[in-house]
């Protein structure tokens, strides 16, 4: 062999040392083989799981079998309707990732034959993409928009359900968990974001309800600022936060409350609003914190003499 052909020979072998070196052992034998091409970012793959994949198989450098036409492989993982490789492999994967995998013929078909492309002792090459976990919850950052929007909707029924059986606390954590999928995305002045800013404000509205009548004010406080960043036009967001103000003594705040809440309503509206409630709370309030107050400064004296 001339020494052109041997400098060509020991690229080559460098070149393939470099690739296999890119790929990590996931199996304590070395069996399998991984290399990520694509991170993922979604829920992982564990056992028992029905999983969706497109996949490219090889020999070589000769393509033995793929997914074709868009039509994804599903699976279920531990079934063993899959070479061992797989099975393997594929539970180290998240939702959208892709990777390349190395199965020996331990992980693959071993010392059989399947044709003239996988002879026996076959050491087989996989490009695998994990596209669905059946019934997984994606994560909410790889959701469109709709998605989002749907599964407010649902934790906002399930809220609502959990309400009228006066299950204040799980009520609370439905809504919450609704706000999540919610508050990224929200914004008034989008218009392709209005179901969603519209359903973001009902649950913020139903959490103030929740909590005032579990006497959390302070958590009333929190998330009505948070519906009214987004909308300072409704009139409920006012009204819980006036009565929450008004119970933690914030009275000059309350009355600005009622303030608004009356620039909010027609003359109609005003009769049913509940705005004499509050009016008498805050008044009421004003006086036993006073009293409280001067309760306090007689004793604190009392004690000093």
């Amino acid at each position: 062999m001339s020494e052109e052909k041997k400098e060509e020979k020991k690229e080559e072998d460098k070149d393939e040392k470099d690739e296999k070196s890119d790929f990590v052992n996931i199996t304590e034998d070395g069996g399998v083989k991984k290399k990520i091409i694509k991170e993922g970012s979604g829920a992982q793959a564990a056992e028992g799981n029905e999983v969706k994949v497109n996949y490219v198989g090889k020999n070589g450098d000769k393509i033995f079998d793929q997914t074709k036409d868009n039509k994804p492989y599903s699976f279920k993982i531990g079934a063993h309707s899959v070479i061992k490789g797989w099975e393997v492999g594929v539970k180290t994967m998240k939702i959208g990732e892709k990777a390349e995998f190395i199965f020996s013929p331990d992980y693959a078909y071993g010392k059989q034959k399947v044709s003239d492309l996988i002879p026996e002792n076959s050491t087989l090459n996989f490009e695998i993409e994990l596209l669905e976990i059946v019934g997984a919850k994606k994560e909410i950052s790889d959701m469109e928009y709709e998605e989002k929007v749907a599964e407010g909707k649902k934790l906002k029924e399930e809220g609502i359900e959990k309400f009228k059986q006066g299950d204040y606390v799980a009520a609370r954590e439905k809504w919450d968990e609704a706000c999540k999928y919610l508050d990224h995305f929200i914004n008034k002045y989008a218009d392709y974001e209005k179901d969603g800013c519209e359903l973001y404000l009902s649950v913020l509205s139903n959490l103030c309800n929740c909590c005032n009548k579990q006497k959390e004010y302070y958590a009333v406080i929190i998330y009505a600022n948070k519906g009214i960043k987004v909308n300072d036009q409704l009139p409920k967001l006012f009204y819980f936060r006036a009565i929450a103000n008004a119970q933690t003594a914030e009275f000059e705040k309350a009355e600005k409350d009622v303030e608004s809440l009356e620039k909010l309503l027609t003359e109609k509206e005003k009769e049913n609003a509940g705005l004499d409630y509050i009016k008498d709370l805050i008044k009421r309030r004003r006086e036993e914190t006073n009293n409280q107050r001067k309760k306090f400064s007689k004793n604190l004296l009392s004690n000093k003499l």
